[in-house]
Order: C-alpha cells, then structure tokens, then sequence
C-alpha cells in the first residue's frame, strides 16, 4: 500500500506548482501530471487554491511597499482588516479550486520559418503546421477544440461523434466529427480548403451565414470587407496547395510579387522589383519553400528577366529597365 503524504508534503509539493504556474512554467506533459496529482488525493485541491492565494496576498504585500509589511507584524492582535483579509483568501481559494479544476488547459505548438512539423494528437487525430505557424490544443470529454492563432495547418481528424472537432481562426470557426482538411490564417484572409469529409463553417462575428463544405470545396473570407468566397477546386490542386508538407511550394500562373509573398513566410530573403513589369510576370512550377535564391535563379532564366542578390534581398529587372524598387 502506498504510503500516503503528510499534510506538510502535501503543502510543500503543491507551493512547488504554484510557483510554476505563476512563472508560467507548464508544458503538456508537466500539466498532465499536476491534473494527476490533483485526482490523487482530495487535499490537493485545496492545498493547491491556498498556496496560490498565498501568491496573491504576497503580490499585494509587495504592491503596497514595506510599511505595508511593518504593519501586519506590530500588531498582535486579529484586526477587523486581518478578518477581513483571512475571508477574502479564504474566498480565493474556493475560486482558485473551482478554476484548476474547471479551466480548459490550451497546450501550444508552434512552428518557425521554414520549418514544418507532424503533432500527433491523444484522440488519434493529427495536425501538420507549416511555417511560421501557431496554435492551441484542447481535448475535452465533451469537445475538441484548437485555436490557430496565426499561419497554416493541416487537420486530419479521428471520428468522434460524441466530441466534435473545431478549430477556431481569425473570425470563423470550423467544425468537423471525422475528417481531413486546412485551415490557413494569414493577416488579410481566411482559407478552407476540405480534403475528405465536410465540415461546417461558422463567423464567429457575424459577418456571414453558415456554410457546409465538403471534399475539394475551399471557402475563402478576406478579412477586410468580411465577404465569404466558396468554389469547388479539383484534387491535383489540392495537392498542389499541400506541397508545403514536403518543403515544397507550387505556383499555377501567379505573379511574381504574388510568389514573393508566399515565398516571404518561409525565409527572411525578401524579393524586390525593378519596375512592375517584372513584379507582373508569372510564374508555373515547383519550387523548394525555403530556397528563395534558387527560386529567384530559376524565375530569372525562364522569364528572361535580369536578377541580382544584395544583401538579405533579391532584386528582379525587366532587361534594360531603370532600377525603380517597387
């Protein structure tokens, strides 16, 4: 039988992830063992709530200066303020109880320039973030809930009928039982593009009426006007727009200031122009996502346009252009 923690090893262990959670110290697998320990034994609980409202108490010392201090240990008798003050902790530790135990915990994932990364899911879903992209997971015994706060991801969902899948991005939502699909939030639009499956997409602002989309459907909400765009696109575009998981990207017919935007999320290389007659040539292929100099090389020789390297950028000209950056 295991031997059960004494009141003050209780006390020690939980002043131990107060600190921790004050300094913001909590990864996903740190966060599954404080829910652990919580479930353990019924004084973790509180143990927990007080010594965070000790935290507290002590922020407040520290706000009100040391006379503050100086006060509370001439006095030798309980005060209506020490009343007062043993309430209102006693107060913060029912609510920091309820809060621990009532909270969704968000564990983040983030991925930098160029740099792609797989995260398998407890629930046997996964999630495939491409570059410079960042989100927030929760798994609940009701719902599943991610928020991409910034960038690209590619969503394949385990079925669940009992917990629906959604994901939450700039002023929409998405929400899907079994399926696979991406979902890319940039500045100054908002793309869903549905693989397998269908989903449903919701404003969470009001700005347009619920859609169902299934496979090869992409709906596309530019951010600034809040009008909703849905067309039907073909498997091999979707592939194409799923090149970014092998380090690729493919480009059907746009310009070259366009590429040079796309091009910008996974390098710090910038691409300049001359004059807009370059910027407005266009470009077909695939490329590397992370090689913008080999980009600007094969892009000059196709097109026949004049190029040259600086420092930390690439400079295109129209042959026998003046040199006007645009």
């Amino acid at each position: 039988m295991a031997r059960r923690a004494t009141s003050s090893e209780v006390d020690e262990a939980a002043a131990q992830w107060a600190a921790r959670l004050d300094r913001g110290q909590i990864g996903q697998s740190d966060q599954h063992a404080l829910d652990r320990w919580l479930e353990d034994d019924v004084r973790h609980v509180g143990a927990l709530g007080r010594a965070q409202a000790i935290l507290v108490r002590l922020d407040m010392a520290a706000a009100l200066g040391g006379d503050f201090g100086a006060e509370v240990h001439r006095s030798p008798l309980i005060s209506r303020r020490s009343l007062l003050g043993a309430s209102a902790a006693a107060a913060a530790i029912a609510a920091s109880a309820a809060w621990i135990i009532g909270r969704p915990h968000f564990s983040t994932y983030t991925t930098g320039k160029g740099e792609v990364r797989l995260i398998p899911l407890t629930d046997g879903s996964s999630v495939t973030l491409n570059t410079a992209s960042h989100i927030e997971v929760h798994l609940g015994t009701r719902r599943r809930e991610v928020r991409l706060i910034d960038g690209e991801a590619l969503f394949e969902v385990a079925r669940d009928r009992t917990r629906p899948f959604t994901v939450e991005a700039g002023p929409a939502s998405v929400e899907a039982v079994g399926t696979a699909f991406t979902v890319r939030n940039t500045r100054d639009r908002l793309i869903v593009d549905v693989q397998e499956g269908a989903v449903e997409m919701n404003s969470t602002e009001a700005s347009f009426e619920p859609r169902n989309l299934t496979a090869n459907m992409r709906a596309e909400a530019h951010l600034r006007d809040g009008i909703l765009h849905v067309s039907q696109i073909d498997a091999a575009e979707q592939q194409d727009d799923l090149a970014w998981r092998d380090g690729k990207i493919a480009f059907r017919g746009e310009t070259l200031r366009e590429a040079a935007d796309e091009l910008a999320r996974y390098g710090d290389t910038r691409i300049v122009f001359a004059d807009s007659g370059a910027a407005a040539r266009t470009i077909t292929g695939y490329f590397s996502a992370t090689d913008t100099i080999g980009f600007a090389r094969a892009a000059s020789e196709s097109l026949n346009l004049d190029m040259r390297v600086e420092a930390g950028k690439v400079i295109f000209t129209s042959k026998g252009a003046n040199w006007h950056p645009t």
